[in-house]
């Protein structure tokens, strides 16, 4: 390969990488990728250094090599048999919570998105993406309007400050309230972001709340965005409910990875179990709930929100904490 002709094919190949990987094509496979890797190791040792060096083109390969590698090492090979590969998740789903705590109506372009996806990627009878893969296919984001109303409040108050006023004390109870307002909420998004996408990548948690439709994802994420995960004194010290314990282990002891609180109408809880007593109670699992899974599916998922963003716990350690199904259910 002439000198030229190395030029020519670096910046090509550069060219046609970006446009393959960061424009419209989703996937790539292990065998395009591998050849591309050794077509560029092979052009480092045969181009002549002083043409790789001066024209910058050995810094355009290195990074070529470093991107490639990168994909190769997300991309999954089953059996043999090449699994496309999503690079960059395509679909978004924004959720917004208003003043009042309450999720709002979901935007038209999430419920397409939501729509497509759903059919398109989640449901496993329709498509070719792996449990692996799944969460891999779509990002959440949370827009909360008391964050938004907490920040306009701390900038103004920081522009006071900038322009040199001195604040009063009613000023530093504002600004310090904003502040902690803002860290509070978001930190609570963040969680509930983590929540739902366990929910929305758990495929069996589809069939235990027969998820058929993409429709019927709506009702548990609502849950999940409305109910508070730090602030529970209401729920706590109110006589019409009942805290759960649901937890992993039926005998032995649970670490706090492995159980979390739920609570529950007193009337549901007695519909449910016969009864609100210790005895009535006792020895069930939560897929003898019947309908009244779905009212423990927020605080699970949230659960498992908190473990990962909290705590970045590694979930490889115990899979079993994934699944509702492995859970019983006591009183607090």
């Amino acid at each position: 390969m002439s000198e030229e002709k190395a030029i020519i094919f670096v910046d090509a190949l550069f060219s046609r990488l970006v446009n393959l990987i960061d424009n419209d094509h989703e996937f790539t496979t292990t065998v395009y990728l591998k050849s591309l890797v050794s077509n560029v190791q092979l052009l480092q040792i045969t181009a002549d250094e002083t043409l790789r060096v001066s024209e910058g083109n050995d810094e355009k390969l290195n990074r070529l090599i470093d991107l490639l590698n990168d994909t190769l090492n997300h991309s999954k090979i089953d059996s043999g048999q090449l699994a496309p590969v999503l690079e960059k998740p395509k679909y978004s789903f924004i959720f917004e919570i208003g003043l009042n705590g309450q999720a709002l109506e979901f935007s038209t372009d999430t419920k397409n998105a939501i729509r497509e996806w759903f059919y398109d990627c989640a449901r496993e009878d329709l498509s070719s993406i792996t449990d692996e893969c799944l969460e891999d296919t779509f990002k959440v984001t949370i827009v909360d309007e008391r964050v938004t109303q907490a920040q306009i409040e701390i900038e103004a108050i920081d522009s006071q400050i900038n322009s040199g006023e001195i604040l009063d004390v009613f000023g530093e109870h504002r600004y310090s309230e904003s502040k902690k307002t803002a860290h509070h909420i978001n930190k609570e998004n963040d969680i509930k972001a983590a929540a739902i996408k366990f929910y929305l990548n758990d495929r069996i948690g589809f069939g235990i709340f027969n998820t058929f439709e993409h429709y019927k994802l709506t009702e548990i994420i609502v849950a999940i965005l409305e109910l508070p995960y730090f602030s529970t004194y209401e729920l706590d010290n109110n006589r019409d409910y009942i805290m759960l314990e649901v937890y992993l282990n039926f005998s032995g002891y649970n670490e706090n990875h492995e159980r979390f609180t739920a609570h529950m109408k007193r009337f549901d809880v007695n519909d449910c179990f016969g009864g609100t007593g210790i005895y009535d109670v006792y020895g069930y699992g939560v897929c003898d709930m019947g309908k009244y899974r779905k009212v423990i599916a927020p605080y699970f998922y949230q659960h498992l929100g908190n473990l990962k963003v909290t705590d970045n716990y590694d979930f490889s350690q115990n899979k079993r904490i994934l699944n509702l199904y492995n859970y019983y259910v006591g009183l607090h």
